[in-house]
């Protein structure tokens, strides 16, 4: 009888520690994913104890892997200029968490986190504001990229601002979200009909960055 109940505590010890939430498990057999993409499914839908959750440090350090990469570079190429051409302001690389159609949740730092994330690069010509911008999804190959090109006369303002966003927090086991509106910091372009988004964090850095692009801006419509 002792032995049954050993094995019966073991299995429950088992089941908490170390297997798969059942919302886990459906989500690993949507698609095939690398392992890499494994560890990000079971941060964000295992429980907080399961030993097979990254912990929140080795997630951010996943994440600054991706921002150290060299994107400046790319976005160089892809906007088809080189770094003589853009001594108007210095390049602005603005990025953050994205937290559209995306998974999410909250550290034990009180921070929130998503699987999926944006680095935006700023560059500045003599009459023109040129944009790129990669987004990843850690959870599963998809990747998106753009490149956005802007003359100064055409821009209606440049600001900072905070949108609501819906979350995915939860997975039911019948295939359910669970949303969820979480607020993120947003740098905002307005032209004439339309608005482009870049995710950014709220930093004295990027602050004073907008500013003197606010200044620039009256500047250069002013002249």
């Amino acid at each position: 009888m002792g032995l049954i109940i050993l094995i019966v505590i073991a299995y429950f010890v088992w089941k908490i520690l170390y297997a798969d939430s059942a919302s886990t498990k459906m989500v690993l057999k949507q698609k095939k994913r690398t392992e890499e993409q494994k560890k990000v499914i079971r941060y964000f839908l295992n429980g907080e104890h399961n030993l097979r959750r990254m912990k929140d440090e080795e997630y951010d350090a996943m994440v600054a892997e991706f921002v150290n990469r060299d994107h400046r570079s790319k976005a160089l190429s892809r906007v088809g200029l080189d770094e003589d051409e853009l001594k108007e302001i210095a390049p602005i690389c603005l990025h953050n968490y994205n937290y559209m159609k995306a998974w999410a949740r909250k550290g034990k730092d009180g921070k929130w986190r998503s699987s999926s994330y944006q680095v935006t690069w700023l560059f500045f010509s003599a009459n023109q504001l040129y944009l790129y911008q990669e987004t990843i999804n850690f959870d599963c190959e998809e990747k998106r990229t753009s490149t956005e090109e802007f003359h100064y006369k055409d821009v209606v303002s440049f600001s900072t601002t905070t949108e609501v966003e819906e979350i995915i927090e939860e997975y039911k086991t019948d295939g359910t979200e669970v949303h969820k509106n979480i607020e993120s910091n947003k740098f905002k372009i307005v032209v004439p009909g339309d608005s482009f988004y870049a995710a950014m964090q709220p930093t004295p850095e990027n602050e004073r960055a907008i500013q003197g692009l606010k200044n620039k801006l009256r500047e250069k419509k002013n002249a």
